[in-house]
């Protein structure tokens, strides 16, 4: 069957089949994905407790997707913990983040903090290589009471003692 030019519909082979044969093989198709689902879900459920067998036993499985580093709190957060009310390096700054336990296995990891340092409205550069957070920027955000109500809405209340409160939606 030859390709249809552009903007031009295709009178083909497909105008001369009755439309219940073309619904019973849309159907027919649909079964056969369902099942084909069905089937990956058991096969994903065998290989998640084959997974955790080999782990128990004290094994690692090879090309595991499991390789990346999750970390409570995001870098911009741990990096104002550790430069709240001193100016450090970025050197001093990507091993303080690190001893306070924040895990990455980036042989580039300098290079991401010293980024995000400088691309970060939370941080000031004091001098040349030397970054501190800005004033009240972690006490702020620790002071803060963040709720997402059933509607979507976000509230986020200052605690007492700090300067203002806000509403977000």
């Amino acid at each position: 069957m030859a390709k249809a030019k552009a903007g031009k519909r295709a009178t083909g082979d497909l105008a001369q089949i009755p439309a219940a044969l073309l619904r019973d093989e849309l159907r027919q198709r649909e079964q056969r994905a369902t099942a084909l689902v069905r089937r990956y879900e058991r096969l994903m459920e065998r290989a998640a407790a084959l997974r955790a067998e080999i782990q128990a036993a004290g094994g690692a499985i090879r090309g595991s997707s499991d390789t990346r580093a999750r970390n409570e709190t995001s870098l911009v957060e741990a990096l104002a913990r550790a430069l709240s009310g001193k100016p450090l390096s970025v050197d001093e700054a990507t091993n303080a983040v690190l001893a306070a336990g924040y895990r990455s296995a980036s042989p580039e990891f300098r290079k991401i903090v010293n980024i995000t340092l400088s691309r970060s409205d939370r941080f000031e550069q004091v001098e040349r290589g030397r970054y501190t957070a800005k004033e009240d920027a972690w006490r702020r955000f620790a002071a803060a009471e963040v709720r997402i109500y059933r509607s979507g809405r976000l509230a986020l209340r200052l605690r007492a003692g700090a300067h203002a409160a806000a509403t977000v939606g």
